[in-house]
């Protein structure tokens, strides 16, 4: 019989041996009896505290190994473990999911379920599951691999920070499993080949290619390795080399234009336009200026994606959609310091891209003559054969440039050189015809073989999430934004101690507020505003309020 809870108000439950087919053992068949039970011992979970009692049984088979005495284990119960099985699951979802820290964590069980545990413990259980996921991933990897017979290998390396350890990823694309990850002071070609042998013995399957993003020890790792072997290159990589002075160039037209259109003083005294009228500080003239601002606001406010938008190009264009507006607006019977206002403003906006002209200009080159390889590229239903044509075509074209004007066009023949903003035309245009030959060996490859994955995306995107996670549970993130977005309020709010009564209360009064009207003395939300910067497909309507505004 098991001792008493110590409490009188704590459940108590006893496990029994509960099966169809009776008091069988389930390894031979033979006689199952009861042996003993523990005694009792307390578990917590999340829906109060529980007294488990565990009975024992015994096969009366002296060569089974069930002859020694084996426990009943409660569902919701951990062998040997003060907090219950749904605690464990809570914390292991919390960390290792939302990326939550040990104190958060604390903190929630506390509050949502009253379950009192120490961060010390809480990191005990992420450890313990940390372990036991190794565990279970080596057996079910090493299965899926020698079911495949093949790995076709894919890594990567980053570091978290400069000068530090590099986390080292490497992983079978067939599968998608992880096969190694290891922390690596640096990575010479030596290191990587030792490896790669490592995870080859310990799978027992031949890796039959590797792909990576071409950096020169995973090259020379690869080819002392096994030079047989297809060594791809990631596309992804080739074209953010091939596009990497494109965005350079308008990365800079775009701080440029955004510097010099923040700077007029119709946008740097707009809130002298905003402030109340009674105010000795307000300027009516920046009130009614205040759409053109917004409407420069939103010329700037450009998110740029990837290879589809690019900011600089499309700043420039919507300041001189806006500069074209300004030219077009009626400024007959208007006050001379209005109209003042609206040519200077009309003025400086065509000088800036007066000055930016040929940066512009280079960018809408350097794009028209990068499409048709990104056209190419982006189809992954070309042939190799097909991809392999159209690329020769392309750099035929930049060769046949170069060559026209006495400058290197052979690949194998032109050095590299560091590009920027301020690169020229024929400098890029040498660099992308250096970058082809330097990937032909290997760009192709995976048109040629479906298994071989074209870019090495997946295993970058797996360290970034892992980046992440630590950057979120330690907090290092970048909160710029939600500091600026929430910063007030919860400066208020910090003081008080949030109580399910006060949250109650809180909750309570805002509701009876909104229904008798007055809802406003009870909000703190400021008004976030959201630009749209497509300004010369969508009407804002600014327009529309400035020849209001000028008129009046």
């Amino acid at each position: 019989m098991g001792m008493k809870p110590p409490n009188p108000d704590i459940i108590a439950v006893h496990t029994y041996w509960n099966s169809s087919e009776g008091f069988k053992c389930p390894l031979c068949n033979s006689q199952l009896n009861y042996a003993y039970n523990d005694g009792g011992r307390l578990v917590i979970t999340l829906k109060g505290n529980l007294w488990v009692v565990s009975n024992y049984y015994r096969c009366l088979n002296n060569d089974c190994e069930f002859n020694r005495a084996f426990p009943v284990v409660h569902e919701n119960v951990i062998q040997n473990k003060k907090f219950g099985r749904d605690v464990w699951e809570r914390i292991i979802r919390f960390h290792f999911r939302y990326h939550m820290d040990y104190s958060q964590i604390k903190m929630m069980l506390l509050d949502e379920w009253a379950v009192s545990i120490s961060k010390g413990t809480i990191g005990n259980i992420c450890r313990h599951f940390e372990g036991a996921s190794q565990v279970y991933l080596n057996e079910q990897v090493l299965k899926d691999i020698q079911a495949s017979g093949k790995i076709m290998l894919s890594l990567d390396g980053a570091q978290p920070k400069k000068g530090r350890p590099a986390l080292w990823i490497f992983s079978d694309r067939i599968t998608g499993h992880v096969l190694l990850s290891v922390l690596l002071d640096s990575a010479p070609s030596p290191i990587l080949v030792e490896k790669m042998s490592e995870i080859q013995e310990k799978y027992g399957v031949p890796i039959e290619a590797v792909i990576s993003d071409k950096q020169k020890n995973i090259v020379n790792a690869v080819k002392q390795f096994n030079p047989e072997i297809p060594h791809a290159f990631c596309q992804y990589h080739f074209l953010s080399h091939i596009m990497g002075p494109v965005q350079s160039k308008d990365s800079h037209l775009a701080t440029q234009l955004k510097k010099k259109v923040r700077s007029l003083s119709v946008i740097a005294k707009q809130p002298l336009g905003q402030l109340n009228k009674r105010n000795p500080e307000y300027n009516p003239l920046y009130d009614i200026l205040s759409p053109l601002a917004e409407e420069l606001l939103g010329a700037i406010a450009v998110s740029g994606k990837k290879w589809k938008v690019f900011k600089g190009k499309e700043i420039y264009e919507n300041l001189d959609y806006i500069v074209k507006k300004l030219n077009k607006l009626s400024l007959i019977d208007i006050s001379q310091k209005i109209k003042h206002s609206l040519q200077s403003v009309a003025s400086s906006l065509g000088q800036l891209l007066k000055k930016h002209q040929n940066l512009y200009d280079e960018i809408l080159v350097l794009l028209d003559d990068s499409k048709d390889l990104r056209k190419v590229l982006d189809n992954s239903r070309n042939t190799a054969k097909y991809i392999q044509k159209k690329t020769f075509t392309w750099i035929y074209r930049l060769q046949s440039r170069l060559k026209s004007r006495g400058l290197e066009y052979r690949g194998k023949d032109i050095g590299y050189v560091q590009m920027n903003h301020d690169s020229d035309l024929t400098t890029i245009w040498q660099q992308w015809v250096r970058l082809e030959h330097s990937y032909s060996e290997g760009i192709y490859l995976s048109y040629k073989n479906e298994e071989i994955e074209k870019t090495n995306n997946a295993k970058e995107q797996l360290i970034n999430r892992t980046k992440r996670h630590f950057k979120k549970w330690l907090g290092q993130q970048d909160f710029q934004k939600v500091f600026e977005k929430h910063g007030a309020i919860y400066s208020t709010l910090v003081p008080l101690d949030l109580n399910s009564e006060k949250i109650h209360e809180i909750l309570w009064k805002h509701s009876v507020a909104y229904v008798e009207g007055y809802i406003s003395g009870f909000s703190t939300f400021q008004p976030i505003t959201n630009r749209r910067w497509q300004i010369r497909e969508i009407n804002t309507g600014n327009w529309d309020v400035l020849q209001k505004n000028i008129k009046s």
